[in-house]
């Protein structure tokens, strides 16, 4: 029997996910000869999978559509031939706001619109991978493309010394005209960031998933 594997790359930001994604975006026919289909950060971000990623109160009509893009898309990859030595095919999901938002980080944001209003970097990475898991889950289960075949799925993603990580944000919101040159000192930037849920906090968070 195949087997299928969806990995979910989640970043983080500021760890090199940017170019990552390129490499597999220049690489997706190589990538689609191995049986790997890659829904990358630009594409998944516009389909209605992000939306019951990000809120835990989808409507149903939302929830549909979403099982739709995911049905349709392990159609295509079932159309395509397993990697010969593993006898699987693998969907990479990747975006490095899959744990959240950057400007959930940041004590002073005054963005957030959802239902996840608490400052704090990757506060509800844990609810968003499980409303992720729990999509997968069911629409392996409904599609006649995917029923067949055994899933696993990972979630992958990497971290960066603290310190390193909210000094880099600080300089990527300055260019990008989030932040004002002036308005908040970079040092005054990190004593206002909530890192409380970063690092051995987000593993642990992250580890009850493989129990449920």
């Amino acid at each position: 029997m195949d087997s299928l594997k969806i990995i979910i790359h989640a970043g983080i930001h500021k760890t090199g996910s940017t170019f990552v994604q390129k490499n597999l975006i220049q690489n997706k026919r190589m990538l689609k000869s191995h049986g790997i289909m890659v829904m990358h950060h630009a594409r998944l971000k516009k389909t209605p999978i992000w939306s019951v990623l990000s809120r835990d109160n989808s409507s149903k009509k939302k929830r549909a559509k979403a099982m739709d893009c995911l049905s349709r898309t392990l159609e295509q990859l079932s159309r395509t031939s397993p990697d010969p030595t593993t006898n699987q095919r693998i969907l990479l999901l990747t975006h490095e706001s899959i744990f959240g938002e950057l400007r959930q980080g940041f004590s002073g944001s005054t963005f957030v619109k959802t239902s996840e209003n608490q400052p704090g970097y990757y506060r509800y990475a844990r609810q968003r991978v499980e409303r992720l898991i729990r999509l997968l889950q069911e629409c392996h289960q409904a599609s006649p493309y995917a029923q067949a075949a055994r899933l696993s799925i990972e979630v992958l993603y990497f971290e960066r010394d603290v310190n390193a990580f909210l000094r880099s944000i600080y300089n990527q919101m300055i260019k990008g005209g989030k932040l004002a040159v002036g308005a908040l000192s970079e040092n005054d930037f990190v004593r206002s960031s909530d890192v409380s849920f970063l690092g051995k906090p987000m593993r642990d968070s992250l580890e009850l998933l493989k129990s449920e």
